[in-house]
């Protein structure tokens, strides 16, 4: 079996590795595993179909980015859909799930709609828009929507289409609709798109990881322990707070939570791997605020692979990574029926002793 993983220097900010070291990590791993892997830097369409076009047999395809430009003025295409168009096999979800993951206001009301607990928000954009799939309020409104939305205070602020707490910060916390309407404004100034206004959730933070696989999927659970003042993680102390030590995670029994993730997970149709970040409300209910699409792989930096460490950490670190990228390519390969060496299957993180991964029934 071979990977073919595209990516693109740049729009590989929101992708499963962000820059060369977790590109060249996740490249060891798969390798470790004994798989044939080539990172193939991709510009345009051009480049991704000649290279579905030139691929071998018994290769998956992983998209280390969600959507490309395709010039001319023409909206970005998205590398789930030309695998789909094209019938290869590919890592992740679809493009129609991953279109909502990204789109929190989306995603929590997939998620609401469906009776799984989300926080009360509300979305403002600076003019609403006929062809989104939401009624997205202008912003002139703010302060009537607010109010009308009947939000517990404080709130918090939040682009709608962000990742790696990009637009967090202290101020994201207001007190007072005057407050959250400012914070609003100069959200939409920076990032433009919508903005969400929600409940803000005291906690405590609880992250819960799904790996998919034929029985379902297994799940872990940790609660993340934010050493920091404010009590969460923002786009300024986020990246190598692992490494200092600012956040560090403990583990859980994923039994109390294991229903709920997967419920998340069927609900958006979600393939081979998520994870999923929640915090209870003041009357002790779980709600989760995030649903990731392409969880980081970073060994150091990204918390997904932070979590697994928590829960083994028995086991080598090396091997926990090793671990978490075949049980990854393990799903997806096994979808498409893909031919999966035995030494691949037996390196899944399922094969480790089973005290604190739950599977579905």
């Amino acid at each position: 079996m071979k990977i073919s993983l595209l990516t693109h220097r740049i729009h590989r900010r929101l992708g499963w590795v962000t820059d060369d070291e977790s590109t060249a990590c996740l490249v060891v791993a798969l390798e470790a595993a004994g798989i044939d892997v080539a990172v193939h830097e991709v510009a345009n369409r051009r480049d991704v179909e000649s290279l579905i076009t030139s691929a071998g047999p018994n290769t998956l395809f992983w998209g280390n980015v969600y959507d490309l430009p395709s010039g001319n003025g023409a909206p970005p295409f998205w590398l789930a859909d030309v695998f789909e168009r094209a019938g290869v096999p590919y890592v992740g979800s679809d493009s129609v799930t991953l279109r909502t993951l990204i789109d929190k206001d989306v995603c929590q009301a997939r998620l609401a709609a469906a009776g799984l607990p989300v926080p009360r928000y509300v979305t403002l954009a600076r003019e609403p828009l006929a062809c989104e799939p939401l009624a997205r309020e202008p912003l002139a409104r703010a302060s009537e929507l607010i109010e009308a939305a009947e939000l517990t205070w404080p709130v918090f602020v939040k682009p709608a289409a962000t990742a790696g707490s990009a637009g967090i910060a202290p101020e994201s916390v207001q007190h007072t609709v005057a407050g959250a309407v400012s914070q609003s404004m100069r959200v939409l100034e920076r990032f433009g798109g919508r903005v969400l206004v929600e409940e803000f959730l005291p906690g405590p933070e609880l992250t819960l990881g799904v790996i998919r696989d034929r029985e379902g999927g297994v799940v872990v659970a940790t609660r993340v322990d934010l050493h920091m003042e404010g009590g969460f993680l923002t786009e300024q102390n986020r990246r190598g707070d692992f490494a200092r030590g600012a956040t560090t995670m403990t583990r859980l029994d994923a039994v109390p939570y294991t229903d709920l993730a997967l419920e998340v997970c069927d609900t958006l149709d979600i393939r081979d791997v998520t994870r999923m970040d929640g915090r209870f409300d003041a009357a002790g209910t779980l709600k989760i605020f995030d649903v990731n699409g392409m969880p980081g792989l970073s060994p150091i930096h990204s918390c997904s692979v932070q979590q697994i460490y928590a829960v083994f950490p028995e086991v080598d670190r090396a091997e926990l990574h090793r671990r978490f990228v075949v049980s990854i390519v393990a799903s997806a390969a096994e979808r498409y029926g893909l031919d999966v060496p035995e030494q691949v299957r037996e390196q899944r993180l399922q094969d480790l002793p089973r005290s604190q991964i739950i599977a579905d029934p």
